[in-house]
């Protein structure tokens, strides 16, 4: 069943890099909806390679869709949940946000940061009855391993599997 057909869920396709259109679309959930009790930051954005490789809008890029994003989506739902007295936010992460490696170094530095804000945020809103976690479920775990796949693939395409062993 599509999450779409369920009452109550607003399940909306978002350029997570527009400010003003995060804001148009939480104000106009809470509009329709009277609360906001759950958001589900899923936006993501995959790189790989050498670090020094990348160049300042590839970095920018990055971490405007995976730590940027999250935080518009935080900071725009926030009051209405401190308003409620309640709500719930998950983020979606990775397992390299909380291990690195090695021709994925930007891509962990942006994981690293949804951990980062995803914890001191659990601690800063719980006393409101708000909760903030990371999502590390059967999904997060698919992906971590089409991710791992996909870079044993890498290293070995680059002859790179050797330099590691």
């Amino acid at each position: 069943m599509e999450l779409s057909a369920i009452d109550n869920i607003n399940v909306v396709e978002l350029d997570v890099t527009d400010g003003n259109a995060v804001q148009q679309v939480v104000s106009g959930i809470i509009k329709k909806e009277g609360q906001l009790d759950v958001l589900v930051n899923n936006a993501g954005y995959f790189g790989g390679g050498l670090a020094e490789s990348y160049d300042e809008y590839d970095l920018e890029k990055m971490f405007d869709v995976n730590v940027k994003r999250t935080w518009r989506l935080i900071k725009a739902s926030l009051p209405q949940m401190r308003k409620q007295g309640e709500g719930l936010i998950v983020n979606t992460s990775s397992g390299l946000g909380r291990f690195s490696a090695p021709f994925m170094t930007v891509y962990n530095g942006t994981k690293f940061a949804v951990e980062g804000l995803t914890e001191g945020l659990h601690y800063e809103v719980r006393p409101l009855r708000t909760d903030v976690d990371g999502m590390t479920g059967e999904f997060v775990e698919k992906a971590n391993a089409q991710v791992k796949e996909q870079y044993n693939n890498f290293l070995t395409t680059f002859g790179m599997k050797e330099m590691l062993n």
